[in-house]
C-alpha cells in the first residue's frame, strides 16, 4: 500500500495496544495479539509461552503455567505429575511442564495453580508404593513379598529410600537410597535429601555447597545461578544486577543508572557525575565525577562549548555562561577579560572592539565617549572635565576640543554652554559665581558686575534678585524707616511672604473681620469662611472668629447624632446644654439610658436613683445596672427602694425594731387600760369590739400607705412623711421592707423574696388547719388564726406575686424583671418562675378572696340576721372576724374590702413603676372606693364609716401630693423648702387627725355609755313625745328610780287623737317599744306597768351579756 507522508504522521498516533493507519481508525489488538508504540501499524502475534488480553503487551506465563501455542489469551495450568517453577522469566521454558522425577507424584489435574509451580508440589511415593517413570499422578503398590522406601522409582528385597545393612529403616534426612545398595549414601553437594530415597538437584537460582542437606538455599543478592544442580552461586557481572534467589544477571537498564559487580539492585548516576564502562548504555558498570569544562546531567556528560559556556567546576550539572566584560578561555573551564578598547555584553565566545572614537577598561561590557563638557585624556586613560570658561557640548577626544567662553559669558569646569547670569544677578569674579542684586536694586538681565543692579526709584522697592523696582503690594504699605513694606492693620504676613487674614478671619471690605458664628476658617487667607452646616447640619459655634470645623457644636436644645445632622433631644436631656453629641448626651437626675451610643433615653422608676451627668455612670452612690435600680456592693435597699450603706440599713432595722417594740407596747397598754376600765364600767363592756372594729379600719389604711413605697418606687414624698412611712412598714407584714438582705447574701434576689413571702404562709396555715384537725375543741380557734393570717398578709403576697409577671425590654434587646432588675427575663429558668408565678396567684390573690366569699355566700342567711341574733350564733363564731363590723345587707363586704387592698398593691405594681400612669391609677382608685364607702356606709358603727372613708380620702391626698410633686418644680425643691415643708405638715397632720379622731370617738362612745341607766332612761323618755303640746306634755309625768340595780318607770300618760304621748326607747339595743294605748297609767293597770318594766330589764340584761 502507498502512503502520503501525512498518513505515516497520523499512524504514529495510535497508542500501544491498537493498532491502524490514522487516528479515527485505531482499533483494539485481538486477544493474543499486540502492538508497541510506535510500531501500531499493525498488531504482532504472542509466541508460545506468553499471552495478551485486550492488545495489551505479551506477558510470560506464570509460575504453575504453559502454552504451547502462540496467539493465545490466556496460559494453561500444568496437568497431574508436572509442574513449572519458572516465575515468568522465559517464555521458552514455559512452552511446556516439567515432569516430576521417578518415585514421586503430583495428584492435582491443573486446578490449583499453586500446587504447581514448584518441584517441591511433586510428593514422593510412600513406603510400599513406587514410581517408575517420570509425570505420574500417582505411585504404584510394590508387588507381594517385595517392599520400598519413600520416594522409590521400583520394589526389590531392599527398596529405595531405606538401610537394609542392620534391618529395614527409612533413610534420614540428608541421605538417600535408590535401592541399589544396601545402606544409605550422602546427600551430594548441589542436590537435597529430604530422606529415603528422593534426591533432587537444586533448582536454578539456589545452591547446596553442602553434603547431607535436606534443602537448597537461594542465592544471595548479587550472586545468581543459571544452572540447576550447583553447589555454589556465581558473582553478579559488572553492568547488571542480581536480586536474591536471581536465575539470569538483570541489565542495569539506562545510561542514567550504574551496576558494580556483585549489585543487588541499580544505582542512579549522582548529580554532576556521568556513567561509564559496560558494552552498551544499559549496562553501565561505574560513575565518574563531571570534569571541568562539562557539564554531567542523567549520567550523561556534555562538553560545555555553546556560545559563551564554560564550566570551572568539577561536579557541575550545568554549563555557565560568560558575564559581561568576559569571555570563555580556551579550555572552557574559565573566563577571562576583554581587553582594553574591547567590549562584551556577556554570554558571547569572543569580544567587541569600540568604535568611533570610543574607549574602554579591561572587563568592560561597553564602550563609552566622554559626557558633554569632558575630553579623553589617553595619557591616564580617563575623561576629564574642560577648563573654567570653556565647554563641549558633547564629549571630545582631546583638550582642543573644549571651546571658549565669549566675552561676557562664564562657565564652571566641565560646562556643556556658556551662560549669562539671571535677572536680578551679577556675576562676581572673585567667587566665580553669580549673586542676587541687593534690596532695593534690580537688573532686567543678568549684570557682568555689581555695578549693573541699578537703585529702584524713589517710593519703590524691590527684594534681593529682582528684575525690577515695584510698589508695595495689596494689604501693605512702604516704611520708609525700614525701607520695606509692612502690612496693613488687621492683616499678618503670610507664609508665602504676602499680608493676608488669619485664620478664623475673612476680607469683609478693605479690613480682615472675624468669621461670624456657625462659621469656620482653618486656614489664612481672603477667602469666605466656611458654613458648620456643611459638615454637621443645623450646628453652630460658641464664639466668633472659629479656626476649625471641630468649633462647629450643636446648639441648645440639640446634640450631634454623629450622623451630620443636629437632631432635637428627647425630654431627659439638659435643654440648656449646648455641644452635646450622642456619647455626651447631658441626661437630667431622674433619667438613665443604657450606654453611651444610646438615644433611648428613659425615666428612672426610682428617680433619686439617677443623677443624670454626661459620663458613663448616671447612677447615685450605691446604685448601679439598668435604670440605676442595683445596689453595689455593701448596699442595699431601703423601704423606698434607695440604695443605702448596710450600715445605715443596719441601724434604720434598729430603729424600726424600736419603733415596733414600742408600738406594741403603746397598743397593748390602750388595750389592757381600755379593757379595765369598761369591765369595771356598768353596761359598756362591748366597747372592745368597737374598738377592734375601728382599729381593723386603721390597720389597712396603715397597710396600703406603707406598702406604697414598694409599688411605687421612690415614691415623690416630702422627706418627714417618708421617714414615717418606713417607720409603719411593720402594718405590711413584709420583713423584706425593712430588713435588706442584700446586706447579709450578696446573691439573694427577687426570686428568693418570692419564696419567702409565699413558702412560709403556706406552711403556717396549713399547720393551723393540721392542729385544728386533731383538736376539735380548738378547730375555731385555729380556723380564726388561719383567716387572720392571710388577710394580714394578702396585700403583701400579692404585690411581690405580681411582680414576677412585669418584665422591661431595653433597646440593647436585653429584658429584665422590672422589680429586680439583675434577673435576666431570657434565662432559661425565666420558665419555672412564671409558672410558680402563676400557681400562686391562683393561691393567693385569686383563691383567697373566693375563700372568703365562699363562706361568708354559704352562712349569708345566718349573717343576714339581726345583730343581736347572729351575734348569738355559735354557727358563725369562727367567721365573725370576716363581717362582724359590717351591717346585715353588707355580708359580702369583707371581699371588697379585700379586693380594695389587693386594687390598691398588687394589681397597682403590674402598671409601669414610677410612671404618670401608676400614680393616676392610684389616684382613681382611691377616689373611687372612697366613693363606695361614703355612698354605701358599709359598718354597722356610724363612727366607723367615718374613719374608714377618713382614712380612704387620706390615700387620695397621698397620690395627689405625689403627683403634684413628679410633675412640678416642688419635686426639685431643695429639702427644706417652703413648698416641701408645706406638704410634709399637711401630710404628717392629716394622718394624725385620723388616729386622734378614731380615740377621740372611741373614748367618747365610752364617756355616753358610762352615764347611769337612770338617766339614759329618763332623758330618753322625756324626749320621745310625739307632737305635744307643752302644756301636753306638761300632763304627763314620769317617775324612773333605781332599786338595788333595777330601774323602774312609772309613767301617767295622755292621749291625743289615740296616740300616745310617750315612745319608750332603749338605748342599748337601739330598738323601740310603745307602751298599750290603754291602761298606761299606775293607777289604772299595775299589772301591765310591771310587765312593762320586766321586759325593759330583760332588754337590759341582754345588753349587758353583749
Amino acid at each position: 500500500v502507498e502512503l502520503q507522508q501525512s498518513d505515516v504522521t497520523d499512524l504514529l498516533i495510535c497508542p500501544s495496544g491498537t493498532h491502524g493507519y490514522k487516528p479515527s481508525s485505531c482499533e483494539s489488538c485481538p486477544d493474543g495479539k499486540s502492538s508497541t508504540y510506535p510500531d501500531t501499524a499493525t498488531c504482532t502475534s504472542c509466541s508460545a509461552g506468553e499471552y495478551s488480553t485486550g492488545g495489551n503487551a505479551c506477558t510470560v506465563c506464570a509460575a504453575g503455567t504453559y502454552q504451547p501455542s502462540s496467539n493465545s489469551a490466556s496460559c494453561i495450568t500444568c496437568p497431574a505429575g508436572q509442574y513449572q517453577p519458572d516465575k515468568a522469566t522465559s517464555a521458552s521454558l514455559h512452552t511446556s511442564c516439567v515432569l516430576c522425577s521417578p518415585g514421586k507424584k503430583l495428584e492435582d489435574d491443573g486446578l490449583d495453580v499453586s500446587k504447581h509451580d514448584a518441584a517441591d508440589d511433586c510428593d514422593s511415593c510412600g513406603p510400599g508404593y513406587f514410581s517408575s517413570e517420570s509425570g505420574t499422578s500417582e505411585c504404584t503398590e510394590c508387588a507381594f513379598g517385595e517392599v520400598s522406601g519413600a520416594g522409590a522409582s521400583s520394589c526389590g528385597s531392599c527398596p529405595a529410600g531405606y538401610d537394609c545393612s542392620s534391618g529395614t529403616t527409612p533413610c534420614p534426612t540428608g541421605k538417600y537410597s535408590n535401592g541399589d545398595t544396601d545402606g544409605c549414601e550422602d546427600c551430594p553437594p548441589g542436590n537435597r535429601c529430604p530422606g529415603g530415597a528422593d534426591k533432587s538437584q537444586c533448582l536454578e537460582g539456589t545452591h547446596q555447597p553442602n553434603s547431607t542437606q535436606s534443602i537448597c538455599l537461594p542465592c544471595q543478592a548479587g550472586k545468581y545461578q543459571e544452572e540447576p544442580g550447583k553447589a555454589s552461586c556465581a558473582d553478579c557481572l559488572a553492568g547488571y544486577f542480581c536480586p536474591k534467589r536471581t536465575v539470569n544477571p538483570v541489565e542495569c537498564g539506562s545510561v542514567a543508572l550504574y551496576c558494580p559487580p556483585n549489585s543487588a539492585g541499580v544505582q542512579p548516576a549522582s548529580e554532576g557525575h556521568y556513567t561509564s564502562g559496560g558494552t552498551t548504555e544499559t549496562t553501565r558498570e561505574s560513575q565518574v565525577e563531571c570534569e571541568v569544562g562539562h557539564a554531567c546531567v542523567g549520567g550523561v556528560k556534555r562538553t560545555c562549548n555553546g556560545e559563551g559556556e564554560y564550566s570551572d567546576l568539577t561536579g557541575s550539572t550545568i554549563c555557565k555562561s560568560s558575564s559581561e566584560g568576559n569571555k570563555p578561555n580556551y579550555e572552557r573551564d574559565g573566563v577571562e577579560q576583554c581587553p582594553a578598547n574591547t567590549f562584551s555584553i556577556g554570554g558571547r565566545d569572543d569580544c567587541s572592539p569600540c568604535k568611533d572614537g570610543a574607549f574602554s577598561q579591561p572587563g568592560s561590557s561597553v564602550c563609552q565617549k566622554c559626557e558633554s563638557g569632558q575630553f579623553y585624556n589617553s595619557s591616564v586613560t580617563s575623561c576629564e572635565l574642560c577648563p573654567k570658561n570653556t565647554f563641549t557640548i558633547s564629549g571630545v577626544s582631546d583638550i582642543s576640543g573644549c571651546e571658549a567662553c565669549e566675552n561676557g559669558w562664564h562657565s564652571q569646569p566641565g560646562s556643556s554652554a556658556c551662560e549669562k547670569c539671571s535677572t536680578g544677578q551679577f556675576y562676581n569674579e572673585s567667587s566665580t559665581s553669580c549673586e542676587l542684586c541687593p534690596k532695593n536694586t534690580f537688573t532686567i538681565s543678568g549684570a557682568g558686575n555689581f555695578s549693573g543692579c541699578n537703585a529702584c526709584a524713589a517710593g519703590e522697592h524691590s527684594l534681593e534678585g529682582a528684575g525690577y523696582c515695584q510698589v508695595c503690594p495689596q494689604y501693605m504699605a512702604f516704611n520708609a524707616t525700614t525701607q520695606e513694606c509692612d502690612c496693613l492693620n488687621s492683616f499678618v504676613m503670610g507664609k508665602d511672604g504676602t499680608c493676608t487674614c488669619k485664620a478664623g478671619e475673612t476680607l469683609m471690605g478693605t479690613a480682615c473681620q472675624p468669621c461670624e458664628k456657625a462659621k469656620w476658617k482653618s486656614k489664612e487667607g481672603v477667602t469666605s469662611c466656611n458654613l458648620c452646616t456643611e459638615s454637621l447640619e443645623d450646628s453652630t459655634t460658641k464664639n466668633f472668629g472659629s479656626t476649625s470645623n471641630s468649633s462647629c457644636i450643636c446648639p441648645s436644645g440639640t446634640f450631634d447624632n454623629l450622623d451630620g445632622k443636629c437632631e432635637v433631644i428627647e425630654e431627659g436631656v439638659n435643654p440648656r446644654a449646648s455641644g452635646m453629641t450622642l456619647t455626651t448626651l447631658d441626661l437630667e437626675p431622674e433619667f438613665w439610658r443604657t450606654d453611651p451610643s444610646s438615644n433611648d433615653i428613659r425615666d428612672c422608676p426610682v428617680s433619686e436613683a439617677c443623677v443624670g451627668g454626661n459620663g458613663t455612670n448616671y447612677c447615685r452612690k450605691g446604685h448601679a445596672g439598668p435604670y440605676c435600680n442595683l445596689c453595689v456592693d455593701e448596699y442595699a435597699k431601703d423601704p423606698f427602694m434607695l440604695c443605702k450603706s448596710c450600715d445605715t440599713t443596719g441601724a434604720s432595722i434598729a430603729y424600726t425594731i424600736i419603733f415596733v417594740l414600742a408600738l406594741a407596747c403603746l397598743a397593748g397598754g390602750i388595750y389592757y387600760y381600755v379593757k379595765k376600765k369598761v369591765e369595771d364600767s356598768e353596761g359598756n363592756r362591748y366597747i372592745l369590739k368597737r374598738l377592734k372594729n375601728g382599729g381593723k379600719i386603721i390597720f389597712t389604711g396603715f397597710q396600703i400607705t406603707s406598702a406604697l413605697p414598694g409599688v411605687v418606687p421612690a415614691m415623690p414624698l416630702p422627706k418627714t412623711f417618708k421617714k414615717a412611712v418606713s417607720f409603719v412598714q411593720v402594718f405590711n407584714i413584709d420583713v423584706f421592707q425593712f430588713v435588706s438582705a442584700g446586706c447579709f447574701s450578696a446573691g439573694f434576689n427577687f426570686y428568693h423574696r418570692l419564696l419567702a413571702a409565699t413558702i412560709p404562709i403556706i406552711i403556717i396555715c396549713a399547720m393551723f388547719v393540721v392542729a385544728g384537725r386533731r383538736n376539735s375543741d380548738s378547730r375555731s380557734y385555729f380556723f380564726n388564726c388561719t383567716l387572720a393570717v392571710l388577710y394580714l398578709t394578702l396585700p403583701t403576697i400579692t404585690t411581690t406575686v405580681f411582680g414576677v409577671f412585669s418584665s422591661d425590654t431595653l433597646d440593647n434587646d436585653r429584658s429584665f424583671l422590672r422589680v429586680d432588675y439583675s434577673i435576666d427575663c431570657d434565662d432559661e429558668a425565666r420558665w419555672f418562675w412564671l409558672f410558680y408565678g402563676v400557681i400562686m396567684a391562683l393561691a393567693f390573690p385569686i383563691g383567697v378572696p373566693l375563700i372568703f366569699f365562699f363562706i361568708l355566700y354559704t352562712k349569708r342567711t345566718r349573717i343576714m340576721k339581726d345583730v343581736e341574733e347572729r351575734e348569738k350564733d355559735e354557727e358563725l363564731t369562727n367567721v365573725a372576724f370576716l363581717f362582724e363590723p359590717y351591717k346585715p345587707e353588707f355580708w359580702y363586704f369583707e371581699v371588697v374590702e379585700t379586693g380594695r387592698r389587693l386594687m390598691m398593691t398588687g394589681v397597682l405594681s403590674v402598671i409601669k413603676p414610677g410612671s404618670f400612669t401608676q400614680l393616676s391609677w392610684g389616684l382613681f382608685l382611691s377616689i373611687f372606693f372612697t366613693v363606695i364607702l361614703a355612698m354605701l356606709a358599709p359598718y354597722n358603727d356610724s363612727r366607723d364609716n367615718k374613719i374608714a372613708v377618713l382614712s380612704s380620702a387620706l390615700l387620695i391626698l397621698v397620690f395627689l401630693m405625689s403627683s403634684f410633686k413628679s410633675y412640678t418644680k416642688v419635686n426639685r425643691a431643695e429639702e427644706g423648702s417652703y413648698d416641701e415643708i408645706g406638704m410634709d405638715v399637711l401630710l404628717m397632720f392629716s394622718y394624725a387627725v385620723l388616729i386622734v379622731l378614731f380615740f377621740w370617738l372611741a373614748f367618747h362612745q365610752k364617756d355616753d355609755m358610762s352615764v347611769s341607766a337612770t338617766t339614759l332612761v329618763k332623758n330618753s323618755l322625756k324626749g320621745s313625745s310625739n307632737g305635744l303640746s307643752k302644756s301636753e306634755r306638761a300632763k304627763a309625768q314620769v317617775e324612773v328610780e333605781e332599786v338595788e340595780g333595777e330601774v323602774e318607770i312609772e309613767m301617767t300618760d295622755i292621749k291625743v287623737d289615740d296616740q300616745s304621748s310617750f315612745e319608750v326607747e332603749n338605748p342599748m339595743q337601739n330598738s323601740r317599744a310603745r307602751p298599750e294605748d290603754k291602761g298606761q297609767s299606775s293607777g289604772s293597770d299595775g299589772g301591765k306597768e310591771r310587765e312593762d318594766k320586766k321586759r325593759f330589764e330583760d332588754e337590759e340584761d341582754d345588753h349587758d351579756e353583749d
